[in-house]
């Protein structure tokens, strides 16, 4: 895992960092490495867009067919949401962010939610970035506390 301890200092490579945390596999973007080091592939033929790990026993998945599959304590991947509007998501310690294309506004819709009994809880509250309708894997999502960014293609914005 390549990491620096700051912005003018050389690059450095250290493996042992990937122990414990969530990652797509390099060589194998529909492979995901969890916590507990074992690998799997949460999106089968249909192909995983995206990842988002909420600690150590959480996770989603954004599939090529638009599924959202989601990891709860360990459990296998299960669906949690068929053919949705997905095309990115993020999460931070609290909650993940989706980002969806707009029902209330014409753009693109981040959404928090949690999983509550292996199923998604959206929070009914969006928020709406006008004019931004990229396709599923075009974007990159970041959420932490109150503040989320979106970058698509040239385009980075944030709201808190």
């Amino acid at each position: 895992m390549p990491w620096t301890p700051t912005p003018a200092r050389e690059w450095q490579t250290d493996n042992s960092m990937l122990s414990g945390t969530w990652f797509r596999l390099p060589d194998d973007l529909n492979t995901v490495h969890d916590p507990q080091d074992t690998t799997s592939k949460p999106c089968g033929e249909a192909g995983l867009v995206d990842l988002a790990g909420r600690g150590d026993d959480q996770s989603a998945a954004l599939c090529g067919d638009r599924s959202i599959r989601i990891r709860d304590g360990g459990a296998d991947w299960t669906t949690a949401a068929e053919h949705s509007d997905a095309v990115g998501l993020s999460a931070d310690d609290n909650r993940f962010v989706i980002a969806v294309k707009g029902t209330e506004c014409d753009g693109l819709e981040l959404q928090r939610f949690t999983i509550k009994d292996g199923e998604l809880d959206i929070k009914k509250k969006t928020r709406c970035f006008k004019d931004i309708q990229p396709d599923a894997g075009n974007i990159a999502v970041s959420n932490h506390g109150g503040s989320i960014w979106l970058w698509a293609g040239d385009t980075i914005r944030g709201k808190s």
